[in-house]
């Protein structure tokens, strides 16, 4: 059964009323685990990739349109590789090298550090109408999905922010129970002293999780979160394991082969192609490869 919380998955982003942070808050229990279920994910590495659409969503909160980012993770550990992307229009997806990679430890945060050992965060970005691409690529110091998000967003950008990321698994099934994450950023021009006071607040939250359930509404519960700050909703919306891959599109990707590499094909009665993002399958015929060649000929 796929698991899908009481309230849908969404990011709520909002504004403290001094105009000196930005909160941003979201929920992808549902949408990490479309994801385990899609890829057939173990426990250790849903975890991993929950973290990291939950980092990436939480990027989106300043994206316009169809903005684009990705968060690539290549590791020396057992992780291997992890991939998450999502868009401005609340689409998230995303994938694992082996869904099935183990690292011996004696607790889950013990496992996921030695899973991302040696690791780099790749950080890609597709912005305006031309999808013009940006791409930074720093060390994961930590180990750790949260913290190396908040060193990235420091170091990188310059924005002092804060990030809790907690995807829970539930003790008898070892299914995604619930994946929710917040981020709170710096404006320019905050004062050192405020930063201290915001951070002194970010640490009281012992477990996000428990705060944040998938029943709740995350427009209220971004309030009662920091119930010593003023401050309104700037936007919200829904979230959703999305891939926009096609049939259509992997045709298209075929036909870039030569001539010399689309007869390779023809050997079989067919051919599958499987969507690394979602896993879905495409299956082509040997008729339609055929057609294909013969359209190549005529380019």
């Amino acid at each position: 059964m796929v698991f899908k919380p009481a309230e849908k998955d969404r990011l709520v982003n909002a504004i403290t009323e001094d105009q000196m942070f930005k909160l941003s808050l979201a929920r992808c229990s549902g949408s990490i685990s479309e994801a385990a279920r899609r890829h057939s994910l173990n426990p250790l590495m849903a975890s991993i990739l929950g973290d990291l659409f939950l980092g990436a969503v939480l990027a989106t909160s300043k994206m316009k349109s169809n903005d684009t980012i990705s968060f690539k993770i290549r590791s020396g550990g057992c992780l291997k590789l992890a991939v998450a992307e999502a868009n401005a229009t609340g689409e998230v997806r995303g994938y694992v090298a082996d869904p099935n990679a183990a690292c011996e430890a004696e607790d889950r945060p013990g496992m996921i550090s030695k899973a991302i050992a040696e690791g780099t965060l790749e950080v890609s970005r597709w912005l305006g109408p031309h999808r013009t691409m940006q791409t930074s690529l720093v060390p994961m110091q930590n180990k750790h999905v949260a913290r190396d998000l908040t060193w990235y967003f420091h170091q990188s950008e310059q924005v002092p922010s804060a990030l809790i990321l907690e995807t829970e698994l539930d003790e008898e099934t070892l299914k995604v129970s619930n994946s929710v994450g917040l981020m709170v950023q710096a404006l320019p021009g905050t004062p050192e002293t405020d930063l201290q006071a915001m951070e002194a607040e970010v640490l009281k939250i012992e477990k996000l999780s428990d705060v944040v359930t998938n029943d709740a509404d995350l427009r209220h519960v971004i309030f009662r979160l920091f119930p010593s700050r003023e401050m309104k909703i700037t936007s919200s919306r829904l979230v959703d394991f999305y891939c926009r891959c096609s049939k259509k599109g992997f045709s298209s990707g075929l036909m870039s082969l030569d001539k010399e590499g689309l007869e390779s094909l023809v050997d079989e009665p067919e051919q599958e192609i499987i969507c690394q993002y979602c896993s879905e399958r495409y299956i082509f015929t040997r008729e339609e490869i055929e057609t294909m060649i013969e359209q190549s000929e005529k380019t």
